[in-house]
């Protein structure tokens, strides 16, 4: 993702107990990683991979690309927010999605849409609202 995105963030695992999360932020946590810090929770990659019908915890790379999304927003100051600032964190991991498919023949990209369609919501008004289950899909 380094090299397709051409940032590189810091990474952290996050001890989310049984909150599973995964997210990203513009602190500089190491001056040789200068463009952010991706935090990726222990019980989320234990959730994707135990979802996974596959078997390959396809979801997995989509999620980590969603996150260095953000990374890139934070660094290019694209001026989103909201569910459009999601959507957008969207749209990059599924362009990611489609180089990968590309190089490796076998990345399950249906795999990684459902997940996407599972974490959205209609808190339309509330603090947190990544769009509605078919646009995360979408």
């Amino acid at each position: 993702m380094i090299k397709k995105f051409g940032l590189p963030p810091t990474m952290f695992y996050l001890n989310d107990s049984n909150n599973p999360n995964t997210y990203a932020t513009s602190r500089i946590s190491n001056q040789n990683f200068p463009d952010g810090t991706v935090l990726i929770g222990f019980s989320l990659i234990q959730q994707e991979c135990l979802h996974s019908p596959s078997g390959t915890c396809s979801s997995f790379p989509i999620v980590m690309a969603h996150e260095f999304a953000h990374i890139a927003d934070f660094k290019y100051g694209t001026g989103l927010t909201g569910k459009h600032k999601e959507l957008f964190g969207d749209y990059l991991a599924g362009c990611f999605m489609y180089f990968r498919e590309v190089e490796f023949k076998s990345t399950f990209v249906q795999e990684a849409a459902i997940s996407f369609f599972q974490k959205g919501n209609h808190s339309f008004n509330g603090p947190v609202h990544y769009g509605i289950p078919q646009q995360r899909y979408t």
